[in-house]
């Protein structure tokens, strides 16, 4: 459902609809129409969660891959019921159960050597002197330099990935044990209703209905 045109995302992409066809509704790598028009509710998150309910796999890769850095594109297909190939935050299991998605992480060749300290360190100068270009200029020099940076840590190898992917779709007990983890380490998550119970009891307790206005 990407918007994007994220050049290391499309080379996985393409890999993995060697291997299975890959639904792409939005404007990046698009062979379907947009599922806007599907559903009827107000929200489009509440449409794009419908929409990837309806999938086992949901591919989950983000812009770019910062320590960190990670977006609701992890998330979302949690919540829609569908398993998560995810990419972008090297150190997602920090926060989340990497045991509950596929983490690309762990099935791309990465190689964090000389050459990738090389690349970041001439990522800063570049955007050192971003403002002396045009703001077209800044958006193309970005992109370059973080396609440069995936290119040379992880390679456009997608082989173990698609390998993995292929063998939890193909072991109905294993996609069952991926669905059933946690998603946060030794925790199960809340359901919406008990989240809209804990809220009323905030909302509702004197401490809240006396909270000075800000």
């Amino acid at each position: 459902v990407f918007s994007n045109e994220v050049e290391f995302r499309e080379s996985f992409f393409r890999a993995l609809c060697r291997k299975k066809h890959v639904d792409a509704p939005g404007r990046s790598m698009n062979n379907r129409p947009p599922f806007d028009s599907e559903f009827s509710d107000e929200s489009r998150w509440v449409r794009k969660r419908k929409f990837l309910s309806q999938y086992k796999f949901t591919v989950a890769f983000e812009n770019s891959s910062n320590l960190g850095y990670n977006t609701e594109k992890l998330t979302d297909p949690m919540l829609a019921g569908s398993i998560p190939i995810y990419f972008g935050n090297p150190g997602i299991g920090r926060h989340f159960n990497t045991r509950s998605f596929i983490n690309a992480h762990d099935y791309l060749p990465s190689r964090r050597h000389f050459i990738t300290r090389w690349v970041e360190r001439l990522s800063r100068e570049e955007y050192g002197r971003q403002d002396r270009l045009p703001l077209r200029a800044q958006s193309r020099s970005r992109k370059a330099m973080r396609i440069l940076k995936l290119r040379f840590e992880y390679g456009f190898d997608f082989r173990r990935l698609v390998e993995r992917i292929k063998e939890v779709d193909q072991d109905d007990d294993l996609y069952r044990a991926v669905l059933a983890e946690p998603w946060i380490p030794g925790n199960v998550p809340q359901s919406a209703e008990r989240i809209r119970q804990q809220w009323i009891r905030i909302f509702s307790s004197p401490v809240a209905a006396h909270a000075p206005a800000r």
